[in-house]
């Protein structure tokens, strides 16, 4: 049996775009219509009258999909989701897949079987694609999923890395590390990249940059591994404000002075990165932005490729925790 998401796939738009070319909407454009239509032609596709009349008694629901809602800046997300999804009379459901790609999975497919709007999914670390929702859109956010047949929206990790990076070599830093987050998961690669650029590949022969989870555990350990070195390093950058301040706790520990001693730079600017002692120089993600990027792809008829990666700008936060090197 042809599916509509098959329908899609051939005529390379979005599941919601072709659902709605399919079944007339009024704001899809003439091209994407006839593009909708010649693929189903060409397929053979035939509507089913049942899950249209499904449809068309779809929840005032929109799903998310996060990997680890004790992370405080997937928090912050739902809340701004919420709040996206409130104004348009939409309630947000939440759902924890907890880092493991099976839960995520049976989270996706259970969101999509109430029939919401539309499910938003954050992937895990270990997510290699995303399941197939049917006629439910899906749109992935923070975490790309490389050939994932849905739009995504995503920050500029890259560029927002090497500002940070480059702010501390700015301030006359050499020995620069690098807390990075665990490999494979596309932001922590792209954060990663950045600090690569500006620093001109892997310093001090990869002493210098150690991968591991985003919380603050792994910021407590790496930052003890990076100062029991014979040249330790004069600044941190750490790729998420989660492992910033756990390299901030370990400067404590060892009677280092922030920023006299060490300088950190963190990554996400929660809230907790403002209150800590020094307040914490981080990358500010747009995180309301985000969200109403995602609710607009999700609820306004937006007719995108189901391929498009929406990268929105990050912003340096300057605070307290950096200085020139001792």
């Amino acid at each position: 049996m042809v599916r509509l998401s098959d329908v899609a796939a051939r005529a390379g738009v979005s599941l919601g775009s072709a659902s709605r070319a399919v079944n007339g909407h009024p704001g899809v454009g003439a091209e994407l219509r006839e593009r909708v239509e010649v693929a189903a032609r060409e397929l053979g596709y035939r509507p089913n009258p049942l899950a249209k009349g499904l449809r068309m008694r779809r929840a005032q629901l929109v799903s998310l999909v996060v990997p680890d809602i004790t992370n405080p800046f997937f928090a912050e997300l739902a809340k701004e989701l919420e709040l996206a999804c409130s104004e348009r009379g939409y309630q947000l459901t939440l759902r924890n897949s907890m880092e493991s790609a099976d839960t995520e999975r049976e989270a996706v497919l259970s969101a999509a079987d109430h029939n919401p709007r539309g499910v938003v999914v954050v992937p895990t670390g270990g997510t290699v694609e995303l399941p197939d929702t049917g006629e439910v859109p899906l749109v992935v956010c923070d975490r790309s999923v490389a050939g994932c047949p849905a739009p995504a929206v995503v920050s500029d990790n890259r560029l927002g890395a090497s500002a940070a990076v480059a702010y501390l070599r700015g301030l006359g830093h050499e020995r620069i590390a690098c807390v990075a987050g665990p490999a494979g998961v596309r932001a922590a690669d792209e954060r990663l990249a950045g600090y690569l650029a500006v620093m001109g590949g892997m310093p001090g022969g990869g002493q210098l940059v150690t991968r591991g989870p985003f919380d603050y555990e792994f910021g407590m350990v790496a930052a003890h591994r990076l100062f029991d070195q014979d040249r330790p390093p004069t600044a941190v950058f750490a790729s998420s404000d989660q492992q910033a301040v756990g390299v901030l706790h370990a400067c404590v520990q060892r009677g280092l002075r922030v920023p006299a001693d060490v300088s950190i730079c963190g990554f996400d600017a929660i809230a907790l990165s403002a209150l800590t002692s020094p307040p914490l120089t981080t990358v500010r993600q747009p995180v309301r932005q985000i969200a109403a990027r995602v609710t607009g792809l999700l609820l306004d008829d937006e007719a995108v490729s189901p391929y498009t990666t929406v990268s929105l700008p990050t912003e340096l936060v300057v605070r307290e925790s950096c200085a020139p090197p001792p």
